[in-house]
């Protein structure tokens, strides 16, 4: 998974505009750094796991089986990427971060649903203005345009 973030994001790096400043940074030089990051991650966890080094839990994790993969949860988590990615412009950022929070938090465990709500609503709505007013970053509105 890590190697196929990785290419994604290098080659969304490359294909971003040339810079026109005078330093020379543009769009894609970011994601092209990120890129690189995760595929020396990747490359190093590949190396790691052909040589038999998984891992053992911590004893902070108590009975955490290290063995087995959680697909349902794991699939659970990738579903709410993609409805992020799929759904941010139709329906904003607010919304799509907060269904997508809720559905994360869900995915690992969490069972308060009205607490995750809130918390989930809460915190996309002040990402959304910490982003839109503060850093002057423009995010999708989607159906709440002229709202915030």
């Amino acid at each position: 998974m890590l190697v196929a973030l990785g290419v994604l994001v290098l080659l969304d790096g490359l294909g971003q505009p040339a810079s026109k400043s005078a330093s020379g940074i543009g769009a894609g030089f970011f994601p092209i750094i990120m890129a690189v990051f995760l595929l020396a991650i990747a490359a190093s966890l590949v190396v790691q796991a052909l040589r038999g080094m998984r891992g053992e839990a911590d004893e902070a994790e108590g009975d955490v089986d290290t063995t087995t993969t959680r697909w349902r949860q794991a699939l659970m988590v990738v579903g709410a990427v993609l409805f992020f990615a799929t759904a941010l412009e139709p329906l904003g950022y607010i919304l799509t971060n907060a269904i997508t929070f809720f559905a994360v938090a869900y995915a690992i465990g969490a069972r308060r649903y009205l607490r995750d709500a809130i918390v989930s609503v809460v915190l996309s709505i002040v990402i959304y203005i910490v982003f839109t007013r503060g850093l002057s970053i423009s995010l999708p509105a989607g159906i709440f345009e002229g709202l915030f």
